[in-house]
């Protein structure tokens, strides 16, 4: 199965915008020709930058079952070295040319946690800024406090223009408790205040709510708070909702801006 971040939300976007890319790197394998058909058989560009002496990335996700709830506790293992994680700034630089009729690039904190691929990231964020797109950082792990700082953060940050992240995860960034729970709409609105001061002039999208994922608390540069039911569930199936979800959120925003 083709998966992950990247492709989940590459995938969900294909039914609500005109044209969708996929960035990654992949091996010199039969792997990789996997990834890249089954992409472009469901209809999104894949622009693979291919690394021939590394295999593909693969992973195994596996979640056990809860005693109350559809959602048990996710492992996930991931080969590595592996081709994604040498994504560079040079296989960034290739992509410029993209970039002149891109609406919105859309970044996950997975990208992010360690070189040479966060340099990579990072460059091309910055070149899809300087473009006029739209740019979407995703702050994920959800509790990515453990190993970054807020410093580090707000850096990855710097060229982002729309910011995702649980309640939880900003607060515990602020220096809150971290919590399993589910968080509630005080919650919300504690890490809002926190991440305006964090990314001044960004539009914020904050979920918390069931899962952390049923409601989403937006705060618009201008100060103006929205919170919607995303309309999230917790079923035998809860992968890849935030994927679609933000899909949606972004088809939606754009298009209000068109008309």
């Amino acid at each position: 199965m083709v998966g992950g971040s990247a492709a989940n939300f590459a995938l969900a976007a294909t039914a609500l915008f005109d044209e969708v890319v996929a960035v990654a790197a992949v091996g010199g394998d039969a792997v990789g020709e996997v990834i890249r058909a089954q992409l472009e058989h469901r209809g999104v560009r894949a622009r693979l930058a291919v690394k021939p002496n590394l295999p593909s990335a693969v992973a195994i996700y596996v979640r056990d079952e809860a005693e109350h709830r559809a959602k048990g506790a996710r492992l996930l293992l991931v080969g590595e070295p592996a081709a994604l994680g040498q994504w560079d700034t040079g296989d960034a630089e290739a992509l410029r040319s993209e970039l002149a009729d891109t609406d919105v690039l859309v970044v996950d904190g997975y990208a992010l946690r360690a070189e040479p691929r966060r340099a990579g990231t990072l460059t091309l964020m910055a070149q899809a800024h300087d473009s006029g797109a739209e740019v979407v950082y995703d702050i994920v792990p959800h509790d990515v406090f453990r190993s970054t700082g807020i410093a580090e953060v707000r850096r990855y940050g710097r060229s982002a223009t729309i910011i995702v992240a649980e309640a939880r995860t900003l607060n515990a960034l602020a220096g809150e408790d971290w919590t399993d729970a589910d968080t509630g709409e005080q919650a919300a609105h504690r890490a809002a205040t926190f991440g305006a001061r964090t990314f001044p002039g960004r539009r914020l999208h904050v979920r918390f709510g069931l899962g952390n994922a049923d409601r989403t608390l937006t705060l618009s540069p201008n100060g103006d708070v929205e919170i919607k039911a995303t309309g999230y569930a917790e079923s035998d199936e809860p992968r890849g909702f935030g994927d679609r979800l933000l899909a949606f959120e972004l088809a939606t925003l754009l298009k209000d801006r068109r008309t």
